[in-house]
């Protein structure tokens, strides 16, 4: 598949968008626009949610969920990142046991965000979620936030940038990640 946008996506099974002819352009969009009213819709609520499995599932519904059918359910096949299916439960209740002794600090919340897109639970989406599932939790602990240059991961300037942060915290060195997200954070 290019990266043109104007292609059609490799698999579109459980995709909702009633058109003729799908491209992966047309699916991105569907997908920001669904994604920006989910966090509208989030944070201009003054209680956020507290960060747990069930509540896990509901924020990728929410912010999938009128593009695609299988948003917020896990993946029941391995693919070639990710924990194995059978282990996507269990790798996020072990990561919220960690969470819950860390301290609440950027550097956690850069850690949550890494360990949930390395689980990678969702047939897509991992990165986007990862995310809002982070600033959800800097926002109710820290103050913080984090002002990313664009949510569209496939234009994104910071792109390969995020891309190696991510590879290097894989290999438990977090600097890079930590570093990028410094560049973008602001107190709320």
């Amino acid at each position: 598949m290019s990266d043109s946008g104007h292609t059609l996506p490799d698999d579109i099974s459980g995709l909702k968008l009633k058109i003729p002819f799908v491209t992966r352009e047309q699916i991105n969009v569907a997908e920001a626009r669904n994604i920006a009213d989910a966090m509208a819709k989030l944070l201009v609520n003054r209680h956020l949610p507290d960060i747990d499995i069930v509540t896990m599932q509901k924020l990728h519904r929410q912010m999938f969920g009128k593009v695609w059918t299988w948003a917020g359910e896990f993946r029941t096949v391995n693919t070639n990142i990710g924990s194995p299916a059978t282990r996507i439960q269990e790798d996020l209740i072990i990561l919220l046991h960690d969470l819950a002794a860390w301290d609440k600090t950027l550097e956690s919340g850069v850690r949550l965000h890494h360990r949930a897109v390395q689980i990678h639970p969702f047939r897509n989406g991992n990165g986007r979620w990862a995310r809002l599932v982070m600033d959800i939790w800097l926002r109710k602990n820290c103050g913080l936030a984090i002002a990313w240059p664009a949510d569209d991961t496939m234009t994104s300037s910071i792109r390969n940038e995020y891309i190696w942060a991510l590879k290097q915290a894989d290999k438990l060195e977090y600097g890079l990640l930590e570093i990028l997200h410094e560049r973008y954070v602001y107190s709320v």
